[in-house]
């Protein structure tokens, strides 16, 4: 096995500091290797590391400006520094080269959301569902779109769809109990609050 799937291996283990190691490891063989560049540059990101993630992405594109996933990472350090209309362009670009890639539609269809344009946003998320139904954030952001349209019923049904596939995801409980809050049916909402603060799965 090569650095970089040692790497990504380590990665989806969880083990981040092997990640991590390996990643650099595999840029010191081939520093032009624009998908070790992108792999840490997502290790960075989910860190909440946004300058180290910026930087290593950059380099990732300097490789390869046609590197699909470092132009979705691109879009989702952008969405992160709250510069939506420019992460909306990275997500568009990353579709123009992979238009059938399920994160980015669900990215571009979040960004969309936080920028108020729901019928859009919508079929992005409808679409990210149907292509990759166990893909959590597709579930969870078309359940948001859904929550603002006021369309609760719906969103309502995508957030446990999230919620299963990801059960130990605060963020898509606390949704879920707000949801639930707005739905009147504040039993609910309190049990997904007090499980989210637990840090619980639940049902």
């Amino acid at each position: 096995m090569d650095t970089l799937r040692q790497a990504a291996a380590a990665h989806m283990k969880g083990d981040l500091r092997a990640a991590q190691r390996l990643y650099k490891q595999a840029i010191e063989e081939n520093p032009d290797d624009g998908d070790a560049w992108q792999m840490l540059a997502v290790l960075h990101f989910e860190a909440g590391e946004i300058a180290d993630a910026e930087r290593c992405n950059a380099r990732a594109l300097a490789a390869d400006p046609d590197n699909g996933a470092a132009r979705n990472s691109e879009g989702n350090i952008l969405k992160a520094q709250g510069r939506l209309e420019d992460a909306v362009k990275s997500y568009e670009r990353t579709l123009q080269l992979a238009p059938d890639l399920p994160q980015a539609l669900t990215n571009l269809g979040d960004a969309l959301r936080r920028l108020g344009r729901l019928d859009a946003a919508l079929d992005h998320c409808r679409k990210a569902a149907n292509l990759a139904p166990d893909l959590a954030a597709a579930h969870a952001n078309l359940g948001a779109a859904l929550f603002d349209r006021g369309d609760w019923e719906a969103a309502r049904v995508s957030l446990k769809s999230a919620l299963a596939l990801s059960p130990e995801d605060t963020s898509m409980r606390i949704n879920l109990a707000r949801l639930e809050a707005s739905r009147g049916d504040t039993a609910s909402a309190r049990i997904h609050a007090r499980l989210a603060q637990n840090g619980v799965s639940g049902d």
